[in-house]
């Protein structure tokens, strides 16, 4: 019985996921149905802004599940930074559903996505530390590289020639000089 059960599911996800009704259409359950305006509106209220970062997380996992060539559509991009983009959005388009411009800050992170599965790599300087992809370092340097700033080879691990071109990425760019590929120094990069 239990073999059955196993081979049904196995021969279950072999199938084609359909996405939408034939005419394209979907359900959508819970706060991703509101209006981007409802979002604005209880950014301040903890329990209603946790259910859209709830929300908003589920449906960015359910991207990474069910999206080929994506291990992770936000690689670097913590939950306030994604809240932060769509309360941008929403305030300058409080009639679109939520989903919808949750949808359109997907697009526009394709480009920056992580494609296959790469280990995490904490990176330290000066007593701090992040933690991010070993292939999004490897771009990152490639990136500050073609920019002008001496990282380093691509491949290389976390070195002082990457601590001294982020330093002065984040010094031309007026940020908070870290060392390290912190959020505002990626959201620069990568906006």
């Amino acid at each position: 019985m239990q073999r059955s059960f196993i081979l049904l599911c196995g021969l279950l996800l072999a199938l084609p996921l359909r996405a939408a009704d034939p005419d394209g259409k979907f359900a959508v359950d819970g706060v991703g149905a509101r209006s981007c305006a409802e979002f604005t509106s209880v950014l301040d209220k903890p329990e209603g802004r946790t259910a859209f970062a709830n929300w908003s997380q589920g449906f960015l996992t359910a991207y990474n599940v069910f999206t080929d060539d994506t291990f992770d559509i936000t690689p670097w991009q913590p939950q306030e930074l994604v809240l932060a983009k769509m309360a941008v959005f929403c305030r300058a388009n409080p009639d679109v559903v939520y989903i919808n411009g949750l949808s359109a800050l997907i697009r526009s992170l394709i480009p920056d996505r992580v494609i296959r599965d790469s280990p995490l790599i904490a990176v330290r300087h000066s007593g701090k530390s992040v933690f991010l992809y070993r292939s999004m370092l490897a771009r990152l340097r490639g990136d500050l590289n073609a920019a002008g700033y001496d990282a380093g080879a691509p491949d290389a691990p976390f070195a002082d020639g990457l601590i001294r071109a982020l330093r002065a990425y984040q010094e031309d760019q007026g940020l908070v000089v870290s060392g390290l590929p912190d959020g505002q120094t990626l959201n620069a990069l990568y906006p």
